[in-house]
């Protein structure tokens, strides 16, 4: 369970979804074909989150900036406005199933994306948001075109 880290609490709120909306983070299962699953049969409906991207999103931008630091010197391999741009675009995705309430995965994905800048300014500056949106976009572009949307 991912203990409500700041950024994904404030996924479910831009989404709409319920802040006691349950989410199980993964991060060493491999997705294979879905990174993320909102699991209808649960109640209340809950969130899955499969692989380090989703997971690794929330924790890194609700870091502090000197925690970031730290973490961009353990990890120098990683590219971080990916893993955020993509993870938390992944996050979005996911709570706006619960805030929708429908299993439309283009309208969700519209709306994920059409919220991720408000989410990544609550947390970034202007340049690293910049980035992140850029890598969520073939992302987003990809899930479009899988579900013909």
């Amino acid at each position: 369970m991912i203990g409500l880290f700041a950024a994904m609490a404030s996924a479910l709120a831009l989404a709409g979804a319920p802040a006691t909306t349950p989410v199980t983070c993964s991060p060493t299962v491999l997705p294979g074909d879905r990174w993320g699953e909102t699991e209808w049969d649960a109640r209340p409906v809950s969130i899955s989150l499969f692989g380090a991207q989703g997971c690794a999103a929330a924790l890194y931008a609700s870091m502090t900036p000197k925690q970031r630091v730290q973490t961009n010197r353990l990890n120098p391999t990683w590219n971080f406005p990916q893993v955020v741009g993509q993870g938390l675009l992944l996050d979005l995705h996911e709570a706006s199933h619960v805030g929708l309430f429908t299993k439309d995965e283009c309208r969700v994905e519209a709306r994920a994306f059409a919220l991720l800048p408000t989410l990544l300014s609550k947390y970034f500056d202007r340049s690293f948001a910049l980035r992140a949106t850029n890598y969520a976009l073939p992302y987003h572009l990809f899930v479009l075109h899988f579900y013909s949307c």
